[in-house]
């Protein structure tokens, strides 16, 4: 199991300026549009292209929903320093071609340096568990804000077997 302390571990990658509460989108093309603008806004040395593809890319391995409404899209970049994970609930669902065929509405994008692939695993696994969890998607899904959402995701408590 993960051997991370959830809390501290998550709000190490977490920023308020990368949590939206109600983001407006059209589709699955355009949500990646919108987490590459977010994960790339405070960094000038990254191009929001090169996130956007990263998105893309690992999408077309496969889809990146965990089911019940949530999707954790995911991928690696080249010179990028720290893990970054952007979080938003959408004002309206979509449909993300999700096995159990529900919309997604709760969405946490992560992207991780190239190299850091035990990190990466880690991270997706630690999301993964902690919203499957349907206390906790509850509580994502009833923020009224930004910040309450933020506040939601930072404290959860640790699953089972990760602390």
């Amino acid at each position: 199991m993960i051997d991370v302390d959830t809390p501290v571990k998550l709000a190490s990658y977490l920023s308020l300026d990368r949590v939206v509460c109600g983001l407006e989108t059209t589709s699955r093309k355009r949500l990646f549009e919108q987490l590459a603008s977010l994960l790339v806004a405070d960094l000038d040395e990254h191009d929001e292209k090169v996130f956007f593809r990263a998105l893309v890319e690992r999408e077309k391995l496969g889809s990146t929903c965990v089911g019940e409404g949530v999707a954790i899209p995911h991928g690696r970049i080249d010179g990028l320093l720290e893990p970054r994970i952007a979080i938003v609930r959408l004002a309206d669902p979509v449909d993300y071609g999700a096995r159990d065929k529900k919309p997604v509405s709760l969405v946490f994008a992560l992207l991780v340096p190239e190299a850091a692939t035990d990190e990466h695993l880690k991270l997706l696994a630690l999301l993964a568990e902690c919203l499957s969890d349907s206390g906790v998607r509850k509580r994502l899904d009833t923020a009224k804000n930004s910040q309450q959402l933020l506040d939601s995701l930072i404290n959860l408590p640790i699953p089972k077997g990760t602390g």
